[in-house]
């Protein structure tokens, strides 16, 4: 899957960000920087725009319950803070949940598949911040990778 973000702090032309990655099947977004009504209404434009691409979209447990209805979406829902074991298993079982691959470690994978988390709507994705030093060593990254497996 090759995948690319797209956010809403800047002025964009969603047209013509999703042309320039005609080919690409995820695009990323996040629903909490900046969350607002704005910020909301620009998401949905965006969704109706990008038909043909599979969308995550960042969330936190504010979000979620200012916009209940991103569970109606057919979105991947990446969950970034807030949200418990308990919380996550019952939302896998409505949605594709996407979760932190650069900082899940065995226990919380056992935990989640006894929670009761449906793990084949489960994904997950390495954080990406595009900052000097901040990246994952190959090492890490590969090590985690076949954490993620063990449990697929």
């Amino acid at each position: 899957m090759l995948g690319y973000s797209l956010y809403f702090e800047k002025e964009s032309d969603f047209e013509k960000q999703i042309e320039k990655f005609n080919g690409f099947d995820l695009l990323f977004t996040s629903l909490h920087y900046s969350a607002s009504d704005q910020t909301y209404e620009r998401f949905l434009d965006l969704k109706s725009r990008a038909k043909n691409l599979e969308i995550c979209v960042d969330i936190n447990n504010q979000t979620l319950k200012d916009h209940p209805d991103l569970l109606d979406m057919d979105l991947i829902i990446r969950l970034d803070f807030g949200f418990n074991l308990r919380e996550i298993a019952s939302l896998s079982k409505k949605s594709q949940i996407a979760i932190n691959a650069s900082t899940v470690n065995y226990k919380f994978l056992e935990d989640l598949a006894r929670a009761g988390a449906n793990m084949a709507n489960m994904i997950a994705i390495h954080n990406y911040y595009p900052l000097v030093f901040s990246g994952l060593s190959q090492e890490y990254f590969l090590n985690q990778n076949e954490l993620i497996n063990l449990l697929a």
